[in-house]
């Protein structure tokens, strides 16, 4: 696989974690005005996973208590097509979402 492929890949998670929270109304602005609030993450890409750290000073308001709801996890694995994701703390907010499916999604 090569950077681009990988880049892109990183960028579709984050794109669906965003999406989200939008869709849960967890964001404030508007993307139609151009000031919607995003949180700021870096990547770590590895072979089964990949964790974004949040960047404490740039959440865009979403409370940490948001981050940590498991119902919210299960919507990003829907979003996600399958794949588990997991929020950790410890003096900060780390998404670890794997890089396969783990279930198959119900047929629609």
């Amino acid at each position: 696989m090569n950077e681009r492929t990988q880049a892109d890949e990183v960028v579709r998670y984050w794109q669906q974690i965003i999406g989200t929270l939008r869709q849960e109304g967890a964001l404030t602005g508007s993307p139609q005005q151009g000031n919607e609030m995003v949180p700021v993450a870096d990547a770590i890409l590895l072979p089964d996973r990949c964790i974004f750290v949040l960047d404490m000073q740039q959440l865009a308001n979403v409370a940490s208590a948001v981050w940590m709801d498991s119902e919210l996890w299960a919507q990003w694995q829907v979003a996600l097509e399958g794949r588990r994701v997991l929020v950790s703390t410890g003096g900060g907010l780390a998404l670890t979402v794997s890089r396969k499916p783990t279930r198959p999604l119900p047929a629609k």
